[in-house]
């Protein structure tokens, strides 16, 4: 990705932490979205845990110069639109931003 001359990556899924991580040894600018389904994921048990560990990779470079995390509901087929709701509710309090799959199709 450096060579092609890319700056700033936006990632979303899992394991955030060690992404952001990587994201910082290499240079570039770049958002970490730790994912939140309404199911267990590999590395968060719910919606919950994997909202606890969005908020703290939040913190953990909310002052960073290069890298930000950020909460990423996985999309509309595995969040509810309660769920959504309550993100909406979030960021108006926050004033951060949420990352999410928009519509999901099958290619065919």
């Amino acid at each position: 990705m450096l060579l092609s001359g890319t700056t700033t990556v936006m990632d979303m899924y899992y394991f955030e932490d060690a992404v952001a991580e990587v994201m910082d040894e290499m240079g570039v600018r770049g958002i970490a979205g730790e994912t939140v389904m309404e199911d267990a994921t590999c590395d968060a048990a719910s919606p919950e845990a994997a909202i606890s560990l969005g908020t703290a990779l939040i913190e953990r470079y909310r002052n960073h110069p290069r890298i930000r995390g950020c909460l990423a509901p996985h999309g509309t087929t595995t969040c509810s639109s309660g769920t959504y709701r309550g993100f909406m509710s979030w960021t108006a309090k926050t004033g951060l931003f949420l990352h999410f799959t928009l519509q999901r199709w099958t290619m065919r």
